[in-house]
């Protein structure tokens, strides 16, 4: 274990010191110094946030054939979802940028919350310079993408050629919390005549960060890897792709997500069960509809907590109901 993290910090103040951020340096070697105990803690803010991004995942596409239910099985040491066996369509392309995504932010909040030591928010020393406002405390966003893309390029590497694609979709990932940080400001002065601003840049909420994906994911490029690089077919020939390129990049066609397909991890849409408002059920009859099949309502029943009530003192008293709901499921026609 201590040859593990001293691995870990031996990458990780590499990838800082190659991006110019020489002052994060101290931050990460004080953390990994903490040995097994710093590692484990920034190891579960990992997983939460791989969580986050399959959870935000199967929101943005709650109402689509695929819905982010691929068949996928998980890294064995780090317990992270691996794509790696899934071909490289667009459904993929997401599937991996919102998963980074979500590892970016979870690092950067529990930063900023103190859940490690030695790591917190930064200070914006030039702001004095911008104008009538000085600098709050800013997201530590260097620090949540550095450990993102340590952590996940130690399972994303070593898949040979497809290895491009996954690294460039995944920074992709990282630049999309970055890209939608939040400026937040604070008035000083007399009477709130806002003589003096406070400002900083803040995490929005992730929702944000999955609809900037999503349109990335609309407009995704589809790529051919040939002589080790990522090239796109244009009318001049094929032309590499940039470092700097932040499209969604793919190389082969998505299936019909009706159908059961374990290649592409596709599960199909037989079985598939929607919940929710009357127009949620509306969106999943039209899914069902779509690919041939018969949308069948069913009513669940669940036990909930209900009429709960102040006893002095001091309790909170409840009981426990049974509350019918109505869902929907897509059959075959009979």
């Amino acid at each position: 274990m201590k040859l593990l993290i001293q691995c870990v910090l031996t990458c990780c103040i590499v990838l800082v010191l190659h991006q110019g951020q020489c002052v994060k340096k101290q931050d990460i070697f004080k953390i990994f110094h903490r040995g097994r105990e710093a590692y484990d803690k920034l190891l579960t803010s990992v997983r939460n946030g791989a969580n986050m991004g399959l959870q935000e995942c199967r929101s943005q596409f709650r109402y689509r054939k695929w819905n982010c239910t691929l068949n996928i099985e998980t890294n064995v040491k780090i317990k992270l979802p691996n794509w790696t066996n899934i071909p490289a369509t667009r459904e993929t392309a997401f599937a991996h940028s919102i998963t980074t995504a979500g590892v970016t932010y979870s690092l950067t909040r529990d930063c900023r919350m103190g859940k490690f030591e030695d790591c917190s928010c930064v200070h914006n020393k030039d702001s004095a310079a911008k104008g009538n406002w000085w600098g709050g405390c800013n997201e530590n966003i260097k620090f949540g993408e550095v450990m993102a893309k340590h952590f996940l390029e130690a399972i994303d590497k070593g898949n040979g050629a497809r290895t491009l694609l996954i690294l460039h979709n995944n920074e992709v990932g990282r630049k999309a919390v970055r890209t939608t940080l939040k400026k937040q400001c604070r008035c000083h002065g007399m009477t709130g005549s806002c003589t003096t601003v406070t400002c900083w840049r803040k995490l929005a909420v992730f929702e944000e960060v999955g609809n900037y994906l999503k349109k990335k994911y609309t407009q995704a490029k589809r790529v051919s890897i040939i002589r080790n690089k990522l090239k796109r077919k244009g009318s001049n020939g094929f032309k590499t792709i940039s470092k700097k390129d932040t499209n969604l990049l793919y190389t082969e066609s998505s299936p019909d997500y009706c159908q059961r397909n374990m290649t592409f991890g596709a599960v199909g849409m037989i079985g598939r069960v929607c919940e929710g408002t009357k127009k949620n059920l509306d969106q999943c009859r039209k899914i069902c509809s779509s690919c041939g099949l018969t949308s069948t309502n069913f009513i669940e029943k669940k036990r909930v907590i209900c009429h709960c009530k102040f006893e002095w003192c001091c309790k909170v008293k409840c009981e426990t109901c049974r509350r019918s709901e109505v869902k929907t499921k897509c059959t075959r026609n009979i």
